[in-house]
């Protein structure tokens, strides 16, 4: 006789519609508005932790992913599968160390 492994289905959390998604690389871009969410609730997805709950009345969810843009990318899947964010906003924390370098515009 052999073993049998019953897996459990993976149940995503529950997500209100009109979610906004704030992804930040590090700490000092996130640790403000975590401060303000109300209502958090902390979900786990492979080792990316988010924190879904009310800013100001609306519904977030708040993850940071690391430097980089692997990570970025990475957290940023997993937020887009398991939440469905409507919008997403990426702070920066401080302006550019290279003078004269803008961001591109899209």
């Amino acid at each position: 006789m052999t073993a049998r492994h019953e897996r459990t289905a993976y149940e995503k959390p529950a997500i209100p519609k009109d979610v906004t998604g704030i992804l930040g690389a590090f700490p000092a871009e996130t640790e403000f508005l975590l401060s303000q969410v109300q209502q958090k609730k902390e979900v786990v997805i492979l080792q990316v932790h988010f924190t879904q709950g009310l800013l100001m009345g609306r519904p977030v969810v708040i993850a940071q992913s690391g430097i980089g843009k692997v990570n970025a990318a990475f957290t940023t899947t997993l937020m887009l599968d398991h939440f469905n964010p409507r919008r997403l906003f990426l702070p920066v924390s401080r302006e550019p160390s290279t003078p004269g370098y803008r961001p591109a515009t899209w």
